[in-house]
């Protein structure tokens, strides 16, 4: 019995290690994907290294189809369309063109993004040491994501770590309880 227990908590150590998100050396940003509803939160945190005021950033995603923000004063956020054919040719509200994002490679071969900014009338930028949490629609996590800072300058460029929301992580703690109740049942 006592080598069972053992061998239940070496498992359980190991998919805790094993399931947590890997750690990123540069700004990084985590999807929490709710596979479901195809919900996905950014977590976005400006801690490690910190820059200064964050005051965009987008997300590639071929499936983007929705992109809200709450709880974030001074922010909005839409879904960016690429209508170059050749060459990148990125906008958002069909109108306005996002040119800095023309110049990042990595987002060549998309043809959607979640678009974030501060809203220049609120100028609530993402200062050094915070994390906000932004949303938006889509069935396809895993994405590289762009940062600009309020000097208009790209600070980061990487992709982002997908975690999903742990719907069934609440079923195996529920029977891993179940077994280990079990276990120290019998032992009395």
């Amino acid at each position: 019995m006592k080598d069972q227990s053992k061998i239940l908590s070496i498992v359980f150590v190991a998919f805790l290690i094993f399931s947590a998100p890997k750690l990123v050396k540069a700004f990084s940003i985590t999807e929490a994907w709710d596979q479901y509803n195809v919900q996905v939160e950014f977590i976005v945190d400006n801690s490690n290294p910190t820059y200064d005021d964050i005051v965009e950033f987008v997300v590639g995603n071929n499936d983007a189809w929705d992109a809200y923000v709450e709880n974030s004063l001074g922010w909005q956020g839409t879904v960016a369309v690429n209508y170059g054919d050749e060459y990148p040719n990125w906008y958002y509200y069909d109108e306005i063109p996002l040119l800095w994002l023309n110049e990042i490679e990595e987002f060549n071969s998309y043809n959607r993004a979640f678009y974030f900014w501060a809203d220049a009338a609120v100028w609530q930028p993402l200062p050094e040491g915070e994390s906000r949490y932004f949303f938006g629609m889509t069935f396809m996590p895993a994405s590289p994501f762009a940062i600009r800072d309020s000097s208009g300058t790209v600070v980061a460029i990487g992709q982002t770590n997908v975690v999903p929301i742990p719907t069934t992580l609440l079923l195996l703690l529920t029977g891993l309880g179940a077994i280990g109740f079990g276990t120290t049942k019998r032992k009395r």
